[in-house]
């Protein structure tokens, strides 16, 4: 046999061998990240074909009773809250604002829950969302920033204006069942949409009373998004409802001399710039994405103990319920994906939280224990 025919068969055989080398390379990858796993790919309700759930809405919002303000005076007006000093001890319990917003805007009496208007517009499978496409904004001057908002007269904000009249605005359990990171969300933009428009039709008011209503009508939509505290983009889109609300009561106060209420708004948009920055700080401090990396065979995941533990001190003593919620999910990664000893940690905190005090985050936190951890679905909800 010459030389070069026993390199031929030898040859043959080394790469018989890193064929079979990759395959189970290939195979062992599938079994740690099966392809249902991967970041980034579409979920498997954007594949199939839309459901358009039917209304359960009354055809007309049930009539309300909406007080007047509680009296404001310069006594109800405290010192400047020092947020970052507070966050920083430890000794946050609740981001909320200063001054109680009764004394600008009262929730109405409705009977209704507002939740089941809302839930028609919702995105993908909402009765309603193709109204929403057709609606023609338009821009327009709010507080001196161009936004797309409804006209004045649009009948969709004409019919909006009594379901924020309504005492009550639940989505979970009511409308949709938590279901962890993938949780569904209302319609958030259709909400804001809502807000600057009634702010911006306040702005143009040339009637005290009603740019009065108006800005009072964005500040309900706010409190009402606010009530659920299970999610922390509806809490933050609510928030944002009540500024646009604050911020034309407080332009309005300025333009009739009234020093209290210029005051009193002042103070609690700054609460709401200092409980946004906080909560940007605390996703910036606890993004999880930038710890995994996809590597030719596979994830790469490295999750730093300060981030943990952060994540931990959040789930346990959180201002909020959605932040407590959100650092559940994010524990959740741990559970699966952590080194040992942070993988133990993250299963105890868990289930601490499955029998949390506040039933709506047991609930929740239950939920998570009890079905399959899906990489791909929770690293898509925490980007």
């Amino acid at each position: 046999m010459t030389d070069g025919m026993r390199f031929s068969r030898s040859f043959r055989w080394i790469l018989r061998g890193l064929v079979l080398v990759l395959l189970v390379l290939l195979g062992a990858r599938l079994l740690v990240d099966p392809p249902s796993w991967n970041w980034g790919r579409k979920p498997l309700s954007e594949l199939l074909p839309r459901v358009v759930v039917p209304s359960i809405a009354p055809a007309h919002a049930p009539a309300a009773r909406v007080p007047p303000p509680k009296p404001l005076t310069l006594g109800d007006v405290p010192a400047t809250r020092r947020w970052t000093q507070i966050s920083l001890s430890g000794d946050l319990k609740k981001l909320d604002f200063s001054i109680d917003l009764d004394y600008f805007a009262p929730l109405g009496d409705g009977p209704a829950n507002a939740a089941v208007w809302f839930r028609d517009f919702a995105r993908d499978d909402g009765s309603r969302e193709g109204e929403l496409e057709k609606a023609a904004l338009r821009r327009d001057t709010l507080f001196g920033e161009i936004r797309d908002v409804f006209p004045p007269d649009h009948p969709l904000l004409r019919e909006a204006e009594p379901w924020v009249d309504q005492a009550t605005c639940s989505f979970y359990p009511e409308v949709w069942k938590p279901e962890g990171a993938a949780t569904n969300l209302p319609n958030l933009l259709f909400a804001i949409n809502l807000a600057r428009s009634w702010a911006a039709r306040g702005e143009s008011e040339k009637d005290p009373e009603r740019a009065r209503e108006d800005f009072r009508r964005a500040i309900r939509l706010g409190r009402l998004f606010m009530q659920d505290d299970i999610t922390l983009v509806q809490h933050l889109v609510g928030w944002a409802c009540v500024s646009q609300g604050l911020r034309g009561l407080n332009d309005l106060a300025r333009r009739e001399g009234d020093a209290v209420m210029v005051a009193a708004t002042t103070l609690n948009l700054g609460d709401y710039n200092a409980m946004r920055d906080l909560v940007a700080r605390w996703m910036s401090e606890t993004r999880f994405e930038e710890s995994f990396h996809e590597r030719w065979w596979g994830w790469s995941i490295s999750l730093e103990n300060s981030q943990v533990g952060g994540e931990i001190a959040h789930a346990r003593t959180g201002p909020l319920r959605c932040l407590r919620i959100e650092s559940a999910l994010h524990l959740m990664v741990v559970k699966n994906e952590g080194t040992r000893r942070q993988r133990k940690m993250a299963a105890t905190v868990l289930s601490e939280l499955a029998r949390d005090p506040d039933p709506q985050l047991a609930d929740f936190v239950g939920w998570l224990e009890r079905h399959r951890y899906d990489r791909g679905t929770y690293l898509s909800a925490l980007q």
